[in-house]
């Protein structure tokens, strides 16, 4: 419940750009899928722009549009990939083969 409330503090900033590293990483799976998800419905309503920071393919697909990998030092973008379901995104996009295919392009740009 505090990251809920931490988080819905840093919306009502009226910025148009949310900053957020690894917001969720603290939380049990099931409360992290669960906060992903009930930022998604917040950003929109409220039109924001977020820029996450995460090492998590699976939330970095649930939460972006753009997924921006980063290489090794340097720390420079190497890849740049589209996440293309369409919002909102419902809870079986995680088992859908979109998502698998996401997560597949992603793990390859990043080498694994």
């Amino acid at each position: 419940m505090r990251q809920r409330a931490a988080l819905l503090r840093t919306c009502m900033t009226h910025n148009k750009v949310i900053l957020l590293d690894e917001p969720f990483s603290a939380l049990d799976a099931i409360t992290r899928r669960q906060m992903q998800l009930w930022y998604c419905e917040i950003a929109r309503e409220m039109n924001l722009s977020t820029l996450f920071i995460t090492h998590d393919v699976e939330e970095a697909i649930i939460l972006s549009d753009t997924v921006y990998v980063m290489s090794g030092k340097p720390g420079r973008i190497s890849h740049k990939i589209e996440v293309t379901p369409p919002r909102p995104r419902v809870r079986d996009f995680t088992v859908s083969p979109e998502f698998a295919q996401q997560k597949r392009s992603i793990l390859e740009a990043i080498g694994l």
